[in-house]
């Protein structure tokens, strides 16, 4: 940390977004939002795109600083134009969620999806993801499952949790063709359950629970699916 913070002194520009980061995660040092700020700015007049999303990321969420959805969108359009994709990626949640409601007072789908069609270029999974759910769900497009499954299919081929997660539920309710396929399901909830996923292990655990579709019913493997479910968080699993 000393010989980081004496390269941020000097200036080097990866140093003095890495000492941002230092501080904004506590590695070799006491977590100061506000400092890690001071230093991502200084970077960000270096136009390091990174410390500029940063930036915008402090100000979306209040860190060493007041809440600012305005500002936020701001250097995150600042990040964006650098070809960063998570940029893109946050200001489209901000609009898919609601959250940017606070300024314009609605949920705007239509600017989501073009923000995350711009991520989706640089090949970002979260964003091609968040894509499938719009035609899954038809926000601001005609409601279009299988698109919806192609996408996702594309988010899984970049090791996205929820697109593995979403595939299996595709399966398991044959969701295209009425047809229910668990073992297909499976395969896919593995995935999304590896990656840390509680919808899928919930998902887990109902299926072993249940011997669904011609599956070997499995108390013990279903209880663990599920004890790990609840311990993320998923309140299903906890009646179960």
């Amino acid at each position: 940390f000393k010989w980081l913070k004496s390269s941020a002194l000097l200036e080097y520009p990866i140093a003095v977004t890495n000492l941002g980061f230092a501080y904004g995660t506590g590695i070799g040092t006491e977590i100061n939002y506000v400092e890690a700020l001071k230093w991502y700015k200084k970077a960000a007049k270096k136009d390091n795109e990174v410390a500029i999303f940063n930036i915008g990321t402090y100000y979306h969420y209040g860190y060493g600083v007041q809440k600012d959805l305005n500002k936020a969108i701001e250097w995150y359009l600042k990040a964006a134009k650098k070809g960063y994709a998570l940029a893109n990626f946050n200001i489209g949640i901000l609009y898919y969620r609601g959250d940017f409601g606070k300024i314009n007072d609605k949920n705007d789908y239509k600017t989501s999806l073009d923000y995350f069609s711009k991520c989706s270029e640089k090949n970002e999974a979260s964003c091609i993801y968040m894509i499938g759910l719009q035609y899954e769900r038809g926000l601001a497009v005609k409601e279009d499952k299988k698109k919806a499954f192609s996408w996702y299919l594309k988010a899984s081929e970049g090791n996205d949790q929820m697109a593995f997660s979403k595939i299996g539920d595709f399966y398991a309710f044959g969701v295209l063709d009425g047809e229910k396929n668990y073992k297909k399901a499976i395969k896919y909830y593995l995935k999304a359950h590896d990656l840390g996923d509680s919808d899928a292990s919930y998902s887990l655990g109902w299926i072993y629970s249940n011997g669904a579709g011609g599956i070997e019913k499995d108390i013990n493997k279903a209880y663990e699916y599920y004890k790990i479910a609840s311990k993320k968080g998923e309140v299903k699993a906890t009646y179960n």
